[in-house]
């Protein structure tokens, strides 16, 4: 089970795909989601690879991986986020020690190709993960006060309440 965060906990910011380097205008994206997740009273901790480059990759899979690995099993690391997707975190998964995972469970967020990062931590520890928000695009680019405050919700009270998110048409169940 996830415990609830607390102001002045860290969050890990990891690259387990593609590198920041190849996104235009990724040191203002990330300096601006950075800047909301500190807003929210946490400490912010980049992997050592998160910021890296290997080809079109955010490092060698075997150091994407350590940071995958080590923001799980580092104590003071309450829950970890992704940079963005990608197109290759499934170089990851046969190396991947679900133990670790298991063992240490916390929130983790991605989207696109962390889907298959989020899909199998499920699959092979049961823990929940949320798609939808990384860094640079879900913060750095998109967050809206809607955003912020789900999220807020969801790392402090660890429930994900749902508002209508003006001017967005009302849902229904079929």
């Amino acid at each position: 089970m996830m415990e609830s965060l607390k102001k002045g906990d860290k969050i890990a910011i990891i690259s387990p795909s593609a590198s920041v380097l190849d996104t235009p205008d990724s040191k203002e994206l990330l300096a601006h989601g950075e800047e909301i997740l500190t807003d929210l009273g946490l400490k912010v901790v980049y992997g050592s690879n998160a910021k890296e480059k290997y080809f079109y990759k955010a490092g060698r899979p075997e150091d994407r991986l350590a940071d995958l690995e080590e923001a799980f099993t580092d104590p003071e690391i309450k829950a970890v986020l992704c940079t963005q997707g990608g197109e290759n975190s499934n170089e990851l998964l046969s190396h991947i020690d679900w133990d670790k995972i298991k063992n240490n469970p916390k929130y983790f967020f991605g989207s696109s190709d962390i889907t298959v990062l989020l899909n199998s931590i499920y699959a092979k520890t049961g823990m929940t993960s949320f798609h939808g928000l990384d860094l640079i695009w879900g913060l750095g680019k998109n967050a809206t006060s809607y955003t912020i405050n789900q999220l807020r919700d969801l790392l402090f009270t660890d429930k994900l309440t749902y508002y209508p998110c003006p001017g967005y048409p009302i849902w229904r169940t079929i």
